[in-house]
Parts: structure tokens; sequence; C-alpha cells
């Protein structure tokens, strides 16, 4: 037995022993970090000589990797790791304290390197002087956020500063722009609307610390002399719209005050196709939102009108209501399904969103005859792709399944798994040639025997003046078995010899691999106890 052979014994083992498994390089989800995020309004906001908490989790890796996973600032001026709790038996694995140390915005990151593999994963945080913030108000005591102003119109501001999430600090001074003057222009707090549009009014606020913090908000400008109209949000139909499957449609007013929002009404051409489940007012933005449910392909026309100074003004959607389903690329089974063989299977999502992709799942009805071993999503052109190997001969189903508006889509392929049936064309031609010199050879013994019978007489004529001839011959014969016997003897000596070694070899190899198996389960037994 070669060394070759004695390592490929010894890989076999450890492999069994330690239950390793091989993970795919591109799954994001083996290594998470969570934590503090970076807006206002989220608790975990850094700031100077604060901390804050992140955590890391790992998936599909052993929790005693949890001491290898190494957490570090990208830029430690800004940022710190103040301390970091490891090796939970429960995620989180890692527990760790960020502490900022300056302004400025850095990346956290977490690694680990697990069977030759780098995972990563980060967070960008920005670190802040103080955590405070600016709220933008009117003179009423109301937010600016949604105001509209009709041409012509002035409106006083003020800003209120703002520690944490709700401490009031009190009014005070700041520095205030707007995006775009000709249509809202600003001065020591005091807005004018000039004409119809949108501007982004900002104000800018300097802290005790030095810090500048600041807020803005969009204000739309009305002209009141202008043509009122009502129109949807988007021009274009949105993704797909499928069968049982329900869609906001967003409308907005223009010249028209916001206070006549709740007498927009929505209707739908036909009502086989789609119908109007609910309408809500002032949602998202929008003046008016139609909720639509889809009930039968075709298409349809969804409406929206209000009347305003005794005059209707309305816009349209086209709706076009398609069956969703999710099929295989291939509508019959390809070549021959061979035991020990992979096979790739597509399919494609229709009349969905794109983004449902990662969504699909397989599944194998019979996994004694097939395996999933592998899938991979927008690849070559497909939604997803299914890696099959065949495991044994028989008839089985590879399925692949979407959750789409809450209800399952489903498509199903026939697999045919077959013993290999593969004939050697080479060998067949060598019986071909085996059985013509068969034949050949027949023919010409045969022929000896025909030619032995003819002289038969004339070696009987000749044996009796051979006989001495024929004597000698015999005698140096019999030398020459001798001879040949006793090397034979020698042969077969070694051979035993050779035999008996290779035999030491192979016990000493299945010894060993016993001793290594013995001393693995107690390693790993350790292993299991200590976490």
């Amino acid at each position: 037995m070669s060394k070759k052979v004695f390592y490929m014994l010894l890989i076999l083992v450890v492999f069994f022993v330690f239950d390793i498994k091989c993970y795919a390089v591109d799954d994001p989800n083996k290594l998470s970090l969570y934590g503090f995020g970076d807006t206002y309004e989220d608790d975990d906001f850094l700031t100077v000589h604060n901390t804050r908490r992140c955590y890391v989790d790992i998936k599909d890796i052993p929790i005693s990797e949890a001491d290898n996973i190494k957490l570090t600032v990208k830029d430690e001026s800004i940022a710190e790791v103040r301390f970091i709790i490891r090796g939970s038996k429960f995620n989180p694995v890692i527990t760790a304290d960020i502490s900022g140390k300056k302004l400025g915005t850095t990346d956290i990151i977490a690694s680990l390197t697990y069977k030759g593999v780098n995972y990563t994963s980060k967070i960008t945080t920005t670190v802040h002087q103080s955590n405070y913030r600016i709220w933008l108000g009117r003179e009423d005591n109301k937010r600016l956020e949604g105001t509209v102003l009709e041409k012509g119109e002035s409106l006083k501001l003020n800003t209120l500063l703002v520690q944490g999430m709700s401490f009031h600090r009190g009014y005070v001074s700041a520095t205030w722009s707007s995006s775009n003057n000709s249509v809202l222009s600003v001065k020591d707090g005091l807005i004018t609307a000039n004409r119809a549009g949108t501007a982004t009014i900002t104000a800018k606020y300097v802290t005790e610390e030095g810090e500048t913090i600041s807020d803005s908000t969009v204000i739309e400008v009305k002209d009141t002399d202008a043509v009122p109209s009502i129109r949807f949000f988007l021009e274009e139909p949105g993704p797909a719209m499928a069968l049982g499957i329900d869609d906001k449609y967003n409308v907005g007013l223009e010249n028209v005050p916001i206070s006549e929002r709740k007498n927009i009404s929505f209707k739908v051409e036909n009502e086989n196709i789609a119908k109007i489940t609910n309408v809500q007012y002032g949602k998202n933005g929008a003046d008016a939102t139609a909720i639509v449910k889809y009930l039968s392909a075709g298409k349809t026309k969804l409406i929206a009108t209000i009347n305003y100074n005794g005059k209707i003004y309305s816009s349209s959607y086209d709706i076009d209501v398609k069956i969703a389903k999710i099929k295989f690329l291939y509508e019959e089974p390809g070549p021959v399904m061979t035991i020990g063989y992979n096979d790739k299977y597509s399919v494609e999502l229709e009349n969905m969103p794109v983004f449902l992709k990662n969504d699909i799942k397989f599944r194998i009805e019979n996994e004694k005859i097939a395996q999933i071993v592998n899938v991979q999503y927008r690849k070559n052109g497909a939604d997803a792709v299914a890696t099959v190997k065949y495991l044994s001969a028989g008839n089985t189903k590879l399925i692949a399944t979407i959750d789409y508006g809450g209800k399952i889509y489903s498509a199903t392929y026939d697999i045919r798994v077959k013993n290999s049936e593969v004939k050697n064309p080479v060998n067949n031609n060598l019986n071909d040639k085996d059985k013509e010199d068969k034949e050949n050879k027949d023919s010409d013994t045969d022929n000896k025997e025909d030619d032995k019978s003819g002289d038969k007489d004339k070696e009987v004529d000749k044996s009796e003046t051979n006989e001495s001839d024929d004597d000698s011959v015999k005698d140096k014969d019999i030398e020459k078995n001798n001879s040949k016997t006793g090397k034979l003897e020698d042969d077969n000596s070694k051979d035993s010899h050779t035999n008996k070694k290779d035999l030491l070899i192979v016990l000493s190899v299945i010894t060993g691999v016993i001793i290594l198996v013995i001393v693995a389960i107690i390693i790993k037994r350790k292993k299991v106890a200590n976490v």
C-alpha cells in the first residue's frame, strides 16, 4: 500500500469524525454584524465619549469559532472597541461596546477566517459631538413638514432644539436657506411663496460643542390662478399586476387645496378584472391612495376624480392583469439522467417582481432518488438554478415554489433516473476479432490433423532410425524441465514473501486508522463538553 492511499484514508477518517461541512464563499449570512444606527431616531446614536452596543451572529459555523472572530474599527482615532463578550451558546455570539472618540465617520468591521474562507461584515457609523437635533416649526407651533402655501403667502418659522429623543432645550436661532428662491425665498426665518412649485427649506444650528446640526423639509407652493388637476404618481404601470394580488395607487392634487383631498373618488371600469377594496387619504405623501385587488386576467382602467368648484377633474391609469406563475425553462426532460451525475434545472418567474427571485425554494419528492446540492439565483438568464445529484434509479419530481402575495405558486419537473448502460465499442470489436481468430485456429488445427494422418506412415518408417536420437533428446528435455522447476519454486518463494510484506503493511495502516478514530472521538467529546 502506497503513502498516497494511506493519506486518503486518513483524510476520510478526519472528515467523518469531525463532521466537516463546506460552505459557499458568497453567502453573506454566515457572519453578520449589526447594532447601533446613524440617525437621531435610533436609540443607539453614537456620540463622543459615549458607548453603544453592537452584536455579531454566525450561521452554519460552529459556536466554538466565536473565539476567532475579530472586531476592529477602521479608523481608531474616531472610535474604538471597548470590550467584547465571546462564545455564548446562544446568538449573538459576540456582544461588544463601541466608544466614540471624535467627530467623524468610520467602519466597524467583523471578520472570521473559517476553513480557508474569509467572511466579513461591517456597519458604517458617524460619531457626533452631541445627541442634539433640531425640529423645524412654524410660529403657530406646528411642524413645518407638509406645509403648503398659496402664491404670495408668507410664514414665520422657528427652530426647536431637542436632546436625545424628546428632551426639549428651547427655541434657538438658526441659519435658514432655500433650494429654489424663485419658488420660495427665506430671510431671517420668514419664508415667502413666490410661484407654484416646490422648494427645500434647510435650517442649520451650531451647538455649544461646536458641532453643526441641520434639518430640512420640502414645502409646496400652490397658485390658485393655475388650472387644478389630479394625477397618478406613476405615469407607467409598475411591476407585474398578477391575479390575486393587491396594489396601491397614489394620486396627488395640483392647484387644489389640501382640504379637498377627501373629495377624491376612485372607480374601476371593469370590476370583473379588478376592484377597489379600500381608499386612504393623506398617506405616504399622497393626497389619496386606492388599494386595488386583481380578480381575473385582462385590461381595464382605474379612474380618479374630484369635483372642485363645480367642475370634474379626472385622471386614469391602465391596468393589465396577468397570471403570475413560476416555470421551468425546459418543458420536456433533458438527456438521460444517470446515477452519480449532476444536472442543473433553471426556473423563471412570470408576471412577478424580479426582487422575489431570492424567495424561490426547491425540493425533491423522493430524496433517495435525487438530492438538491446547490441553489443559485440570477444565473445564466434564469431567476433561480437548482443543481441536482442523481442517487439511485427511479422516478421522482423536482418542485419549485414561491410565496407571492400570500399565495403559493409552484412548478414541477419529472426526473427519471436510470442505471448507466454505456457500452464500450472497442471491446466489442476485440470480441469479434477474437471470434475470427478462433475460427482461423480451428481451421488450422483441422489442416494440421489431415497432414498428420497423411504423414503417419512416413513417421513409422523413420521411428526405428530415430529411436536413439529421441532418447538423447528426452534426456536433455528432462534436464531443462528440472532447471525450470527449480527456478519456478524460487519465484513462488519470492512472491509469498512479498504478499506477507504487503499484508503486514495493510494491518499496520488499519491499526493506525483505528487509533486515530479513537483519539478524534475523545477530542470531539471534550470540545462538546467544553461548549
